[in-house]
C-alpha cells in the first residue's frame, strides 16, 4: 500500500512473507490492507467476513480469520494507494480502548486457541497505539505509563522495534525506491 499526502508519495508498505501469517497479521506485525485483496468467496464462507460491530481493525479482525486457515501470497505490485490528508481517523483514547475491547472480543474464538503468553503479547502490542494516541494529544505521562508496559515481554519489545523500524524505513527508504514494485 502506497501513502500519499498532499499529492506526493509519503510512506509504502514493505511488502510481507508469504505463507501462514497468522499470529503476524493478528499482532499487526505487519501492515495489510484490504484496498486489494483477491479472496474466494470459498474462503470467506468458512471463515467469516468483517465484523460489523467494529468500528476500528476490521482489517485485522477479517485477516486474522482468514490466515488462520489460509496462506497469503503475496503479488509485489503495489495495487492500493491511499491519501492520508485528512485527519479524520485520529481516535480518542477513550474510542481506541473501546475499539481494542471490541477487536479482542471478535478475536476471542482465535485467542483462546492460542498460549496465553501469546495472547498477553498480542494485546500488549495494541499498547502502541494508545501510546501514540496520548503522544500526540500530549498526554506525555500516559504515553509512557503504556511504553514502559511494552518492556514486559522482550517478544514486545522485538516487535515493537521492529514496527518503528518499519515506520522509519517505509517514509524515508520505500518511498524513494517504489518504481521494484509499481
Amino acid at each position: 500500500m502506497r501513502f500519499f499526502k498532499n499529492g506526493t508519495i509519503y510512506s509504502a508498505t514493505r511488502p510481507y512473507k508469504d505463507g501462514y501469517i497468522h499470529f503476524e497479521v493478528m499482532t499487526r506485525i505487519i501492515s495489510m490492507g484490504t484496498g486489494s485483496l483477491l479472496i474466494r468467496r470459498k474462503a470467506l464462507d468458512e471463515t467469516g467476513y468483517f465484523d460489523e460491530n467494529l468500528y476500528r481493525y476490521q482489517d485485522p479482525q477479517l485477516f486474522s480469520c482468514l490466515t488462520e486457515k489460509f496462506k497469503i501470497k503475496l503479488i509485489k505490485k503495489y495495487l492500493h494507494n491511499r491519501d492520508i490528508d485528512d485527519t479524520q481517523n485520529h481516535p480518542t483514547i477513550e474510542k481506541i480502548n473501546a475499539y481494542q475491547a471490541a477487536l479482542f472480543k471478535s478475536l476471542a474464538p482465535q485467542l483462546e486457541k492460542l498460549p496465553k503468553r501469546k495472547v498477553k503479547i498480542a494485546e500488549t502490542l495494541y499498547n502502541f497505539d494508545k501510546m501514540s494516541i496520548n503522544f500526540r494529544g500530549g498526554n506525555k505521562l500516559q504515553a509512557m505509563k503504556y511504553a514502559f508496559s511494552l518492556l514486559k515481554y522482550p517478544e514486545v519489545v522485538f516487535y515493537t522495534t521492529l514496527r518503528v523500524f518499519n515506520r522509519y524505513y517505509n517514509q524515508v527508504f520505500l518511498k524513494h525506491h517504489l518504481s521494484k514494485y509499481s
